[in-house]
C-alpha cells in the first residue's frame, strides 16, 4: 500500500457518516403544499465554519454536524416576507429538529389574475417615536352566511340609506356589530351591512341602523342573512409598510373581510371590506395613531 493510501485511510471509515443536525422545509403559502417560487436564501447564525444547508430531492433544506447549540435562520427570498427559524442542537437530544415554514408572500408576489386580495400600506405618524413598521401585524377575517335565513327586508332601501327595516326575526337574533348579507333571489347582487347602536324597539317599523350608508337599493322581500367568521389569513407589513393578503377561498362572487392592524404602542385599527372575487381591494394608506 502507497503513503498516499495510507493517508486516505487514516481517518475510520465509521467517521465519514454526516449527522443531520436540523432540516427545514419551505412552502408557498398561497399554493398549499407547493415550493416557493423565484430565490431563495437561508441564513444561519452563528455560523462559525461557512454552514451552507444541502437541499434533499424532497425539498428539505438539511443542516449537517452542527456543533451543540442554539441557532437562528433567516429565510430571505424575492416574493416573500423574510421568516425567521429557531432549532436547538443537541446531542442528548435523540429527535432531530424538523421544521416545516409557511412563507407569506410580500408586496412583490405575482399573484393570478384571478386570486382575491387585499393590498394596502402602513405609515406612522411623523411624530411617533421610532417604531419598526414592519413589526405591524396584519390580519384578514373573513365572512361567510350561517345556514339559515335571519329575516326579509320588511321595506324597500335606497342607495346612501342607513336603515334596515327587518321582519320574521327571532327575538335577540340581532345585537350592535352583527354583520347581515342583503341578497335579493330576484337580482345576481349582494351586499354586506354592519349594524349599530341603538338598537331598535320594533325593527320592523323603526329598522336596524347601518354603520355605512348602502351602496345598492334593495327591494322588500330581500333575504337578510347572519354572517359568521370563516377564514382567518395573517401577515404583516414589510419595511415599507406595504402588505398584502391573498383570500384563497370565497364563499360567494362577493365578501366581507374585517381588516385588522395591530402594532405595540399604537392603538388597533379595524377596517370593513367588501371584496370582489377575483379583484385586488384596498383600505389604501392607513396612519397609525400613538396610544
Amino acid at each position: 500500500m502507497t503513503n498516499n493510501q495510507e493517508q486516505a485511510f487514516a481517518v475510520p471509515p465509521e467517521a465519514w457518516s454526516t449527522r443531520v443536525s436540523a432540516a427545514i422545509k419551505l412552502s408557498d403559502s398561497t399554493t398549499v403544499g407547493k415550493p416557493p417560487i423565484g430565490a431563495v436564501r437561508l441564513q444561519l447564525s452563528p455560523t462559525g465554519p461557512e454552514r451552507a444547508p444541502i437541499r434533499n430531492l424532497s425539498g428539505w433544506y438539511v443542516y449537517t454536524d452542527l456543533p451543540k447549540g442554539v441557532y437562528n435562520v433567516v429565510v430571505v427570498s424575492d416574493y416573500y416576507l423574510d421568516a425567521e427559524i429557531s432549532f436547538v442542537v443537541d446531542s442528548a437530544i435523540e429527535t432531530t429538529p424538523t421544521i416545516e415554514v409557511a412563507l407569506l408572500p410580500n408586496s412583490s408576489y405575482p399573484f393570478p389574475s384571478d386570486m382575491t386580495r387585499i393590498r394596502g400600506a402602513v405609515r406612522l405618524p411623523a411624530t411617533a417615536a421610532a417604531a419598526d413598521v414592519s413589526d405591524a401585524a396584519v390580519r384578514a377575517v373573513l365572512f361567510e352566511s350561517e345556514a339559515g335565513l335571519l329575516a326579509t327586508l320588511a321595506e324597500d332601501t335606497t342607495t346612501g340609506g342607513t336603515k334596515l327595516k327587518l321582519g320574521g326575526l327571532t327575538a335577540g337574533s340581532v345585537t350592535a356589530g352583527t354583520i347581515v348579507l342583503l341578497k335579493d333571489p330576484r337580482a345576481n347582487r349582494l351586499e354586506y351591512a354592519r349594524i349599530t347602536a341603538p338598537l331598535p324597539a320594533n325593527p320592523s317599523a323603526e329598522g336596524y341602523t347601518t354603520a355605512e350608508p348602502l351602496r345598492y337599493p334593495h327591494a322588500a322581500g330581500t333575504y337578510v342573512y347572519a354572517m359568521k367568521e370563516a377564514v382567518t389569513v395573517q401577515s404583516k407589513a414589510d419595511n415599507r409598510g406595504e402588505f398584502v393578503l391573498p383570500l384563497v377561498r370565497m364563499p360567494l362572487h362577493r365578501g366581507f373581510v374585517v381588516l385588522t392592524i395591530t402594532l405595540a404602542g399604537f392603538r388597533t385599527v379595524y377596517r370593513d371590506i367588501q371584496c370582489d372575487e377575483g379583484s385586488e381591494s384596498s383600505p389604501g394608506i392607513i396612519t397609525l395613531l400613538s396610544i
